[in-house]
């Protein structure tokens, strides 16, 4: 129960964090995930799996035991990939000078999906 709690809690983390990225807005597929034998983690490959559970497109403990990561690995590619966006975001609003507000993120785009679901 309180690792079922901790998942929403850094989900949610990262929904915000991922949320402030400038993103193309396309819609997810599981079939986008990467291969179940995958053996070379990119950061692209994290930020999908990443995705799809934030999104709601899988739960957690489907993709551990896809991938067989511990819970733990895959916290720490959700806050990887969270700090990664953030990064991402001042490095634009500092070259810009302005607010990003013009784009919806991928993350927002997935965001209301789920709601709407």
């Amino acid at each position: 129960m309180n690792k079922a709690r901790n998942v929403t809690t850094a989900s949610q983390d990262t929904q915000s964090a991922l949320g402030s990225d400038e993103t193309n807005t396309t819609t997810f597929d599981i079939d986008d995930l990467p291969s179940r034998e995958t053996s070379r983690w990119t950061y692209t490959r994290k930020e999908a799996v990443v995705m799809a559970v934030v999104t709601g497109k899988i739960s957690v403990w489907d993709i551990c035991k896809r991938y067989n990561l511990l819970f733990e690995e895959f916290l720490a590619w959700e806050h990887a990939v969270a700090e990664e966006n953030r990064t991402r975001y001042l490095k634009h609003k500092h070259s810009t000078g302005k607010k990003h507000t013009h784009r919806k993120s991928r993350m927002s785009h997935f965001h209301e999906m789920r709601q709407a679901a």
